[in-house]
């Protein structure tokens, strides 16, 4: 095992592969990094308070704010569609979208939107857009109409934290108390009474054999494709339960980050084998707030100090 320095980075080398850190002295533009997302061009988008950093395929940094475009500085959520498009949601600016060619087109509540404050975004195969707010779901097609949804329409809350579309093309909305699923134009939600290990969710993601997985603030439960509910907690290999970031990688491994109590990030691979990274291993910070995969078996981590790059070997 050994260390070494690239760029302003610490990396660490061992079986597990290299981690490079990225901070404000590598030109990102604020080190609590919320949100990420990588496009289907490889760039790679950061979502700070303060505006966004993009590094491109060549390694080229730029930034956006509100100068450039951004309908606010307060990056809460982040997506990307097929076509190029990159979406920022903003706390109290609406959406924000860049396209490839770096033209910026924005949606408030005077376009519809149920409230300006947005915390989570997803584009489905359709081009609809999915927007996550306080106040509830709305829904952009590619014709700019917009449609709400709300408790009164079957959403199990407004306070909407998360929206993962499944490879079915069902919308699943993760809110506060609890989970609703889009499906053949209803509503069905899960709480603890369905199974849900917690109410409060916080991220949903699903694999390659159509499991869901919700990351919650009492653990992780997946829900598999028979109906069926099993549960991941501290006394089955997480650091805590409180999960702030989740992912699934381009080989099924399932990638977990701890905003509390300084856990770090933890992967749950095939085997179902844990392995767990913390600050000793080269992350920028205990403090993990976001998880996403390249198309190179990278993994990236968003985090209170900085975005970490786990080069896997």
């Amino acid at each position: 095992m050994g260390f070494g320095v690239k760029g302003n980075g610490l990396i660490k080398y061992d079986d597990s592969g290299e981690i490079t850190n990225y901070q404000t002295d590598d030109k990102l533009i604020y080190n609590w990094v919320k949100s990420l997302v990588i496009d289907n061009n490889g760039n790679k988008w950061f979502g700070t308070m303060r505006g966004v950093s993009r590094i491109d395929r060549s390694g080229n940094w730029t930034n956006y704010t509100m100068d450039n475009g951004l309908a606010d500085n307060f990056i809460l959520s982040m997506t990307s569609d097929f076509n190029g498009n990159t979406y920022f949601g903003t706390f109290g600016g609406g959406v924000s979208k860049i396209d490839p060619n770096g033209q910026w087109t924005t949606y408030t509540t005077e376009n519809g939107l149920i409230s300006d404050d947005i915390y989570a975004l997803a584009v489905d195969n359709n081009g609809n857009q999915w927007i996550g707010t306080d106040q509830g779901l709305s829904k952009f097609d590619n014709d700019g109409n917009c449609t709400n949804y709300t408790t009164e329409d079957g959403l199990i809350s407004n306070d909407i934290t998360f929206i993962c579309i499944d490879i079915n093309q069902n919308i699943w909305v993760g809110t506060s108390e609890g989970i609703s699923c889009f499906k053949n134009n209803k509503w069905t939600s899960y709480t603890t009474n369905e199974g849900l290990i917690d109410n409060d969710v916080h991220i949903i993601a699903c694999d390659s054999e159509g499991n869901i997985w919700i990351a919650t603030l009492g653990g992780i439960s997946k829900l598999d494709t028979h109906g069926e509910w099993v549960h991941y907690t501290q006394k089955d290999g997480l650091k805590n339960n409180n999960i702030r970031a989740f992912t699934i990688d381009n080989n099924d491994n399932k990638w977990i980050g701890y905003g509390e109590n300084y856990g770090g990030a933890s992967k749950l691979d095939h085997s179902g084998a844990w392995t767990h990274y913390t600050t000793r291993d080269g992350l920028a910070s205990q403090q993990v707030f976001s998880i996403t995969s390249d198309n190179n078996d990278g993994i990236w981590f968003g985090t209170r100090a900085g975005v970490s790059v786990l080069s896997c070997q």
